[in-house]
């Protein structure tokens, strides 16, 4: 038979693990240790210094729940941490009486910071058709790399071809893109057309105006959400050419985020022909 003492204080609680995998928040899991008496609730204290004396503030207090099997785990997120150091205790909680203190974290833990992270998106050229029609391979999406598009033989686009262009905009950071917008650029290029999006549902509005397409976009999930966008244009000589090549090029400039967001990415500037010929490389610049 098991004698409980008066005003004995419960358990304290063990198996404490604390995370920051989520961004802006603290998580803290722990499970209740076999014994007795049990407590009635879990008090959560939190401190920026680690210093004993400084365990004064109760940020939560999670109820006991009986349960027949040992161990029961229980879990708590910390929603306001700071933004540098917190240091975390634990203690088990009966009536009027409290275990000793079990530190969560030795050193200190720092929430992930919650951010939008659109470095390694691209644009490139995917494929042409006209004088030369052909599928470029070797562009690897989300690279931050817009990869050059070679034609066989050093040949040059020529004027009328036909060039489709891949937009991928990639997020690999902790929080969502929201409201994100496209403006796409382009110079020497005509009928620039919106060809459709991978998911399709990714865009969810499109503009044109003069040298310009807008798009809007739906949320890009964090941890490497993409939406990636297909145009078309028609590489397309200066009303007045006074040169044998020109460049053509398309920009695309992404902010979200309500402005805090924005990065530009751009294919080469790819030289073209007027004649379709292969002349000496007389150009002006886009």
């Amino acid at each position: 038979m098991e004698i409980l003492v008066a005003n004995e204080p419960p358990v304290i609680p063990g198996n404490i693990q604390v995370s920051n995998n989520n961004c802006g928040v603290i998580d803290i899991s722990w499970v209740n240790t076999p014994g007795s008496p049990q407590p009635d609730a879990f008090q959560v204290y939190r401190n920026n210094t680690g210093n004993d004396a400084d365990f004064v503030e109760i940020i939560s207090d999670v109820p006991y729940v009986p349960d027949d099997f040992f161990p029961h785990t229980y879990s708590f997120q910390d929603t306001s941490p700071a933004g540098g150091s917190n240091y975390y205790a634990l203690a088990a909680f009966n009536g009027t009486t409290q275990s000793p203190y079990v530190y969560a974290n030795i050193y200190p833990i720092a929430p992930k910071p919650c951010e939008v992270k659109l470095g390694s998106s691209d644009k490139d050229v995917v494929s042409v058709t006209g004088r030369i029609s052909m599928t470029f391979s070797g562009a690897v999406p989300c690279s931050g790399v817009s990869e050059i598009a070679t034609l066989p033989n050093r040949a040059l686009f020529a004027v009328g071809d036909v060039v489709n262009f891949k937009l991928n905009v990639c997020n690999t950071g902790s929080l969502a893109l929201t409201g994100g917008q496209v403006t796409d650029t382009y110079t020497n290029l005509t009928n620039v057309t919106f060809t459709g999006s991978n998911p399709p549902s990714c865009v969810t509005g499109s503009s044109s105006g003069a040298g310009s397409m807008s798009f809007n976009l739906a949320d890009i999930a964090p941890v490497n959400g993409v939406c990636a966008i297909n145009i078309s244009g028609t590489v397309t000589a200066p009303a007045v050419s006074t040169a044998a090549v020109y460049r053509f090029q398309n920009r695309a400039l992404i902010t979200g985020n309500s402005g805090t967001v924005t990065k530009e990415v751009y294919t080469p500037p790819y030289l073209f022909s007027v004649g379709g010929e292969v002349p000496d490389r007389t150009e002006t610049a886009p």
